[in-house]
């Protein structure tokens, strides 16, 4: 029976220097080959998921994109989406803009486009990394039916922390992941990586004893406990904690290590 990996991108699928290693894409290119499915599943768009996709050999692809809110085939067929309302996201960027109290690099993720009203270095870096076409709203404004996959705020660690230490409004409807000590992203409370990964796994017949999920950080928890997790040893402590095995780190073939020596034990 086929089995079907997993991998985050950022401090899992690449080292610290956003490098492929040769023995990252040689393990996951034997996988492929022994006719087993490859899924990336990231916080980054479908776009920004492809270019790495696209490094391994042909065979069975799929993406997982912002945290698991939209989930699409190699050749980018949607095959789920868990999207915010417009008016979500446009009432949560007027409120905090005007409280201060996340900063002001706030945009989000649509369908198929980076939407923001003042571009910043972040939103820059966010298109370059991710080719991702940028939409600035104040030209081209949210319309009723129009899909917001996620909102992100990028912010100094101390200003989140302190944000997120408060009891908030938002807890009721939108889900809350910290991706990152800058990054900040907000979800519909129904999405997760885990989620998606489950779906995509039950559409496919994949068992979870044959899913192997790998990742390093908050937004790659539930997608390790759930299934046949591997957590890198560059990881936070809570992904280690979850995980059915704990790997050498992204600088040091940690994927095809674990590949090897957990993922094709039967």
């Amino acid at each position: 029976m086929k089995r079907l990996f997993a991998f985050d991108v950022d401090g899992t699928l690449l080292n610290s220097k956003s490098q492929l290693l040769p023995s990252t894409k040689k393990a996951v290119d034997e996988r492929l080959k022994a006719g087993d499915i490859l899924c990336i599943a990231s916080g980054r768009p479908y776009t920004g998921i492809l270019q790495y996709l696209n490094r391994f050999v042909p065979g069975e692809k799929y993406a997982i994109a912002a945290n698991g809110a939209a989930v699409y085939t190699e050749k980018g067929s949607l095959l789920a989406c868990r999207g915010i309302r417009p008016k979500v996201f446009l009432d949560f960027y007027h409120r905090h803009l005007a409280q201060g109290d996340l900063g002001k690099d706030i945009y989000c993720y649509t369908a198929d486009s980076l939407g923001f009203f003042e571009e910043t270095p972040f939103t820059d870096w966010e298109v370059k990394m991710n080719l991702f076409p940028k939409r600035n709203l104040l030209d081209d404004p949210l319309k009723e039916g129009d899909v917001v996959l996620k909102i992100m705020v990028v912010a100094e660690p101390e200003l989140l922390d302190a944000w997120q230490a408060k009891p908030q409004e938002e807890e009721s409807y939108l889900r809350a992941v910290r991706t990152n000590p800058r990054f900040l992203e907000f979800v519909d409370p129904r999405v997760s990586k885990g989620d998606a990964l489950a779906s995509l796994s039950e559409r496919l017949g994949i068992p979870a004893e044959r899913v192997f999920s790998f990742g390093d950080e908050h937004n790659d928890v539930e997608m390790i406990a759930r299934f046949q997790g591997v957590a890198m040893g560059n990881s936070i402590p809570e992904c280690k904690k979850a995980a059915h095995f704990v790997t050498r780190s992204n600088d040091e073939d940690g994927i095809a290590f674990a590949i090897q020596e957990f993922c094709l034990k039967d």
